[in-house]
């Protein structure tokens, strides 16, 4: 799969930050030398967070994806803080979550309309 267009851009701007903030790393899984998965996670006083990750297509890359998620929920819990993987409405993706004993818990979405757009929203 191609990566989205923003990651080259994004990606590395969020980890400059969280490395001088002393909140997120990058842990890749390797073999031989070579990358085969990664998370990008950052964390504060309450939480740990699941914020990208990649793998290699084949089940090495997997799995290495897996291992990599689970260190990163036993860190949060070795701290004694939650770990939020920033769900997903994949279904795939969320029961893979969910594997991890990951619960899906709603959040408000606010939004604020001006002009038609409050008419729009009337009747959406």
């Amino acid at each position: 799969m191609k990566p989205p267009h923003w990651l080259y851009n994004v990606v590395p701007k969020v980890y400059q930050q969280l490395v001088t903030h002393q909140c997120g790393r990058i842990t890749v899984a390797k073999v031989e030398d070579k990358v085969i998965a990664g998370v990008l996670t950052a964390r504060d006083s309450h939480s740990g967070y699941y914020l990208a990750g990649g793998r290699t297509a084949d089940d090495q890359g997997a799995s290495a994806h897996a291992l990599l998620l689970d260190h990163a929920v036993r860190s949060a819990q070795s701290r004694g803080i939650a770990f939020d993987f920033e769900g997903s409405m994949h279904p795939g993706i969320a029961n893979f979550f969910q594997s991890f004993g990951g619960v899906p818990v709603a959040y408000w979405q606010v939004k604020k309309y001006t002009g038609i757009g409050k008419l729009w929203a009337l009747f959406h």
